[in-house]
């Protein structure tokens, strides 16, 4: 009898854990969970709850990262921190982090010096205050002496030694060359000469068959460099271009007009200098400041209500996709990731050669090597005015927020666009470039939001 009891009193034990695992109108137990992605953990006050009771979510950044959102099986639920709220169902909560742009990091420079053969540099200071100064040592070996300062292969100064003000990171190089008589029979003759639009110099001009001497070309106004030749053969398209001489030679720099804007069947680009042209609005809008159309991913007409009952490519929920999935887990696997023309808003509604963009060259344009990224408001309008590091042109994004069900979110204050590209993780998903006052990032969201899109063309 005793051996009964102890049985009987293990399967209630069962029974009750079993109870623990879902919450329904019959089951009053709710299960909370919570995942957090790179840059911070979760909590919650609760695991199991009782139907109808509140909870409070905790997000914490780790240093450099920033709390940005709450979702549910990658629908966004709430931006606060800490959330309370009423649980009626089992739910798992995941907390979205992003890593912040600290103004004190951006104050700091990195100050590093580099050579070439022929001697040592040294830098007063390794890392400073943008605005402060750093003395540049260049060391010549016996037999040689110093040249220049070069930046990225461009010469900034002949000093030596060198005091300058900094004001962001850079690295110097010390150029040294072998001390040599001018009747020396290895003696070389370095000249350059240019095309219409520009200019072109030698960092030496006579020199010891070799010795490395960087040409450099400068563009006008209006123009882009193409390419060195020497005797009309194209012998490089690097600028500046550093080069071992073995003899006399003349380098010629060619010069190209540049069209920096133009028109794609009816629709207005700007060359940014990247690898794509980008449009100057976003599709369905008439100015830059115009929030313009929202579409589902993969669809090219705007709606009323967007979520999984509407959305064309699936039928009814988020696991039961028809198009463009890669794990069975989400629906019928084709292994399409990127957009078809015939899905592409940006194509079906402009032709020609518009489409959206891919996630690479979202990024190319994120890219801060390539482009800065300036909060603003544009004719009372906020957004980022995008301007290129390459040839100074500029385009303006407008924080047009993004619909769900029927309701358009932080217009404003937020910019979502989508690319062309699936998610790699969840077909469910697709990558879009997402943007606040403070912070520009690439995230991946559901495919049946609402999102704003601006078109690329070749």
């Amino acid at each position: 009898m005793k051996h009964l009891k102890y049985l009987t009193g293990i399967l209630i034990m069962a029974l009750s854990l079993i109870s623990f695992t879902s919450c329904s109108e019959d089951d009053e137990i709710c299960v909370v969970s919570v995942i957090s992605g790179f840059g911070g953990t979760a909590t919650t006050s609760e695991v199991y709850v009782m139907s109808g009771s509140e909870v409070t979510l905790v997000a914490t950044p780790k240093e450099g990262y920033r709390f940005v959102n709450w979702t549910v099986n990658g629908y966004i639920v709430s931006k606060n921190n800490p959330y309370t709220l009423t649980i009626t169902a089992s739910t798992q909560f995941k907390a979205t982090f992003q890593r912040v742009i600290s103004s004190e990091d951006e104050d700091m420079c990195e100050v590093s010096v580099i050579s070439s053969e022929g001697g040592t540099a040294t830098a007063s200071e390794t890392r400073v205050m943008s605005g402060s100064e750093v003395t540049l040592v260049a060391t010549p070996k016996e037999g040689y002496r110093f040249v220049n300062w070069t930046v990225n292969g461009y010469i900034v100064s002949k000093n030596n030694p060198y005091t300058l003000t900094i004001t962001a990171s850079t690295q110097f190089k010390a150029t040294f060359q072998r001390v040599i008589s001018s009747e020396d029979e290895d003696m070389c003759e370095v000249s350059v000469i240019s095309s219409e639009g520009g200019t072109a110099t030698a960092s030496e001009s006579r020199v010891m068959s070799g010795s490395e001497v960087t040409l450099t070309a400068s563009p006008k106004k209006g123009y882009h460099f193409v390419n060195w030749t020497v005797n009309g053969e194209k012998v490089s398209t690097k600028n500046p271009y550093t080069v071992t001489i073995t003899s006399s030679t003349q380098f010629k720099a060619n010069f190209k007009k540049e069209i920096s804007t133009g028109v794609e069947n009816g629709h207005n680009w700007v060359d940014l200098g990247l690898s794509v042209k980008w449009a100057t609005c976003n599709v369905g809008a008439t100015t830059p400041e115009g929030y313009g159309n929202y579409y589902a991913w993969g669809e090219t007409k705007p709606k009323s209500t967007y979520g999984w009952s509407t959305y064309k490519y699936c039928n009814g929920d988020r696991y039961s996709m028809t198009k463009y999935c890669t794990n069975s887990e989400y629906g019928i696997v084709d292994n399409k990731t990127v957009l078809e023309l015939s899905d592409d808003a940006a194509h079906v509604n402009w032709g020609g050669s518009w489409r959206m963009p891919k996630k690479a060259e979202q990024e190319e344009l994120m890219d801060t090597d390539n482009c800065t990224w300036e909060w603003t408001t544009q004719n009372e309008v906020n957004g980022y005015k995008v301007t290129s590091k390459k040839n100074g042109n500029s385009i303006f994004l407008p924080a047009a927020g993004y619909r769900n069900n029927s309701n358009l979110y932080y217009a404003g204050s937020n910019g979502y666009y989508w690319s062309r590209s699936l998610d790699a993780s969840s077909s469910s998903d697709a990558c879009y470039l997402d943007f606040g006052s403070s912070v520009v990032g690439w995230s991946n969201g559901s495919r049946c939001y609402g999102l704003s899109v601006r078109a690329v063309c070749e």
